[in-house]
């Protein structure tokens, strides 16, 4: 074979044999610890419900149980990376977990269980680019290598140990690889009698091995491991412990970093839980949420029409970090509370917060951060004006002695309350400065103003752009390009502004890459697309390679080009070092390559003549990933004749245009080219281009035109054209590559001599015939 992979899981051993490809090509098996490829089977809930078991986790032996259907739920729809809840039973031929087909029963769960369970797991990865679902179809259609399947069955006589679930580590990521099947599972042993918090616990703890975190445990002062899974610590509505231990019960569970302690004994794990599911080598990052940090950036605390109701719903995905909100009041009291994104299950979400109002110039007015409570209370009084609320994620106590930091208070929040109605307040501005689109793509962009009666204002915005009566720029952009736009909104009392930039991509690759001349086509395992970013070589558009995997997958991008001539342009590339490249290739030759984290460089190429074609392609191997996973292309430039022509004359900007006529004497650039003159001497056209009457005894009245067509002139077509009226033009004889003439045409080619130097005088007649009162002859030039 090619290769050899797989892995060999003896009964009651420690260890598992990988089977890998050896320096000679044949098989070799390599013990590796189990713990590296599979996690410890998680302790179950010592919590029970005492609902009726649908299955002996000792024996196996089901019982037949009501089918339910289960709710299509999806955390995200929009997201790629796929987590599938499967509720409803399974078939699993996997030899990873067994030599044997496996027959996994449904959970048992109610519908009403199953979207409890859902939920929690969903407020669990909130902060990633995972949609967390219980549509089987969103699985099938997910990509290996960026989708997991847990499964929730009561059965589990197949596995030797009893467990609460089980994973393998990195198996998110290693799909389809290392000898593992592309619908690799992991497991949650769970039935009707846990109660579903427990049940969201292990499915997160479980999915969080395969996205390749390991257990939170504790060691001793001299770091001999005590308790492979910590149970947490604390008591009440604080009581706390991590999702990768065995919290069952706990008030707040969320991803830790490893900072807590228990008298002499410490965390055995201090892995970054947040960073490591959200890194590349899992294809899933962080959502793509927007919230303000500064007062600039600021968001608007929504109310009610009235102005005296307030209802926002934010998210924080940082630990520790803050969302700014500005808030419009009258004069009065103010009563703003901080809760659960899930009202009816305040347990199942990770956040803990405060409250902070402060005047814009800093100034704190009020603040809040109830001990004992996530979701505290601001109570004060405010005179009339635009305020800032600061909605901060916050731990409880210490992590050393009972409390958690604020590591893993992250995901949604809701401020609900009331307040005065403000009147003759003026408005005031924040929001993102900048917004990225694609020409033909909906975009929206909400205007921040803080403020009653409000009217919204907008001047230099992209052409498909309009702002609602909410306050929202919205539509589709027609065109492509950097437009700084500015947006007010306006009441009795004032005026505020706010300058944003809106970055609209092209959709077409060759105008994205500023070689409008050029003809791209892209494909691979995922094609290359255009993006607007900030911080391209030239213009808004760039192009970013397809998002592949670590598969020894690619994505390419190719042009065709007709020789001689030189190209440029300009790439960067995030990526492993010395193993996942960007390279280039003409006429499959590869020319040069770069890996790692490589800024905007210029690269040339030299192209001989001929018809060629050049392809660069973001090629991965089949491990790791590191940075972004992306190359990025921008300012292509290809020059054939003229354009090397130009440069070498010195020419430059619109100086180089071909219409540009530099030395004034009537010929553009493009004439002084094709005919190989000076573009700064002024030339006589009639030197250089002859018309005269035809001499030739069958051809009397005829015309005769004769030009000098230089060597390396491969990228102009000369074509003779005729007229009787100077209006209607015919094409007579045409000179340039790949051009072939017709056998019939309006013109004669008299003779075709080879000049020194490689060029050649040709001459063309005209001869309407007898009865011609009028004739007329001209050279054109093309470039092509």
């Amino acid at each position: 074979p090619q290769g050899w992979s797989g892995m060999v899981f003896p009964a009651g051993d420690d260890h598992v044999y990988q089977l890998t490809t050896a320096d000679d090509g044949g098989g070799l098996l390599v013990a590796v610890p189990l713990g590296r490829v599979r996690c410890a089977s998680m302790p179950r809930s010592p919590r029970s419900t005492g609902g009726q078991r649908l299955a002996s986790v000792a024996t196996g032996t089901t019982l037949q149980a009501a089918l339910v259907t289960v709710p299509v739920l999806s955390s995200r729809p929009e997201a790629e990376p796929v987590l599938f809840l499967d509720f409803d039973g399974a078939t699993v031929n996997d030899p990873y977990w067994s030599p044997q087909t496996i027959t996994a029963a449904a959970s048992g769960l109610s519908a009403e269980e199953i979207t409890k369970v859902w939920r929690q797991v969903a407020e669990d990865y909130r902060p990633f680019r995972i949609n967390v679902t219980t549509d089987p179809a969103l699985y099938a259609a997910a990509r290996p290598m960026q989708r997991m399947r847990c499964i929730i069955t009561p059965t589990s006589a197949w596995l030797p140990e009893l467990a609460g679930g089980v994973a393998g580590i990195y198996t998110w990521g290693a799909a389809g690889i290392e000898g593992l099947a592309d619908d690799t599972p992991c497991w949650v042993f769970a039935d009707q009698s846990w109660y579903a918090e427990d049940i969201a616990l292990v499915v997160s703890h479980e999915s969080g091995h395969t996205l390749g975190l390991n257990h939170d445990g504790l060691q001793d002062a001299v770091g001999a491991l005590t308790d492979e899974y910590f149970a947490g610590h604390g008591s009440g509505a604080a009581s706390w412990g991590p999702i990768m231990g065995a919290p069952y019960g706990q008030a707040v569970i969320q991803w830790s970093v490893g900072d807590y302690q228990v008298g002499t004994k410490r965390a055995n794990n201090t892995e970054d839980d947040v960073a490591i599911i959200a890194d590349v080598s899992n294809h899933t990052g962080f959502a793509a949420e927007i919230r303000g940090t500064t007062l600039a950036e600021a968001r608007r605390l929504t109310t009610s029409t009235d102005g005296s109701t307030v209802n926002y719903r934010g998210w924080i995905e940082v630990g520790g970090g803050e969302s700014w909100l500005l808030v419009a009041a009258g004069s009065g009291s103010v009563r703003l509370q901080l809760t659960a994104d899930t009202l009816s299950d305040p347990n199942g979400v990770n956040f803990d917060g405060s409250l902070w109002l402060t005047k814009l110039d800093g100034t704190t007015v009020a603040s809040v951060d109830t001990a004992g409570s996530r979701f505290p209370q601001l109570n004060t009084t405010v005179a009339a004006g635009v305020y800032v609320l600061r909605v901060r994620s916050v731990g409880e106590g210490s992590p050393v002695s009972g409390g958690y930091s604020a590591y893993g208070s992250i995901g949604r929040f809701n401020v609900t309350g009331t307040l005065v109605a403000p009147t003759l307040v003026a408005p005031v501005i924040g929001g993102a400065p900048r917004i990225e689109g694609r020409v033909g793509e909906l975009i929206s962009y909400p205007i921040e103003a803080a403020g009653t009666g409000l009217i919204y204002t907008g001047v230099n915005l992209p052409q498909g752009l309009v702002i609602n009566s909410d306050g929202v720029v919205t539509g589709t952009p027609a065109v492509g390009g950097i437009f700084n736009a500015t947006v007010r909104a306006t009441n009795t009392s004032g005026t505020a502004s706010r300058n944003v930039v809106f970055a609209i991509a092209d959709t077409s690759l060759a105008v994205a890459l500023d070689a409008p001349k050029l003809v791209f086509s892209t494909g691979g395992d995922r094609s290359w697309r255009t993006v607007a970013e900030q911080a391209t070589p030239t213009g808004t558009s760039a192009a970013r390679s397809g998002e592949v995997l670590d598969n020894q997958q690619t994505s390419w991008l190719t042009t065709t080009l007709t020789g001689p001539g030189r190209l440029k342009w300009r790439w960067k590339v995030s990526s492993e070092a010395d193993n996942d490249f960007l390279s280039v290739r003409l006429d499959n030759r590869e020319l040069m390559s770069i890996s790692g984290e490589q800024d905007w460089a210029e690269q040339t190429v030299n192209v001989a003549a001929g018809v060629h074609s050049l392809t660069w392609s973001f090629n991965k191997d089949p491990y790791g990933s590191i940075g972004k996973d992306s190359a990025w292309l921008d300012d292509v430039r290809w020059a054939r004749g003229y354009e090397l022509w130009a440069e070498a004359a010195g020419l430059t900007g619109l100086a180089a245009a071909p219409s540009f006529d530099g030395d004034g004497d009537g010929l553009s650039n493009l004439l002084e080219y094709a005919l190989n003159l000076a573009p700064n001497v002024a030339d006589t056209m009639g030197q250089y281009v002859v018309v005269v009457p035809s001499t030739a005894p069958a051809a009397l009245g005829a015309l005769e035109l004769t030009f000098e067509r230089p060597a390396a002139r491969e990228d102009l077509r000369y074509t003779v054209e005729v007229s009787g009226d100077l209006i209607s033009w015919a094409a007579g004889h045409s000179y340039g590559t790949g051009v072939v003439n017709a056998v019939v045409l309006p013109t004669t080619e008299v003779s075709r001599t080879i000049l020194a130097g490689g060029g050649e005088r040709i001459c063309v007649r005209y001869n309407p015939g007898e009865g011609a009162t009028r004739r007329f002859i001209r050279l054109r030039i093309d470039q092509l």
